[in-house]
């Protein structure tokens, strides 16, 4: 089953946790690779939109603090705004 587990001698399988991915067949799961999230029970992993960043083994993206901006996906962290350019601008980038 996809976004489970089955480790040796187990009775059961297990759902993904957070953080993590587990494509069908797997006796382990594997780490979600930064610039990507993983939800629970994931059986691959998802690339941060723009705007926001991961770093390695994240359940969820995070946004992009005030002052920067990502506008490239599956990024492991955001771009300081170029200082020409006002807040309201580098906002637009998001």
């Amino acid at each position: 089953m996809q976004g489970y587990y089955c480790p040796a001698g187990a009775t059961t399988y297990y759902g993904c946790p957070g953080g993590y991915y587990c494509p069908a067949g797997s006796a382990v799961y594997k780490s979600c690779p930064a610039g990507y999230y993983c939800p629970a029970s994931s059986a691959t992993y998802y690339g941060c939109p723009t705007g926001k960043y991961s770093a390695a083994t994240k359940s969820a993206c995070t946004n992009c603090p005030g002052g920067q901006y990502q506008n490239v996906a599956s990024q492991t962290g955001c771009k300081a705004c170029p200082q020409v350019h006002s807040f309201a601008v580098c906002m637009s980038y998001k």
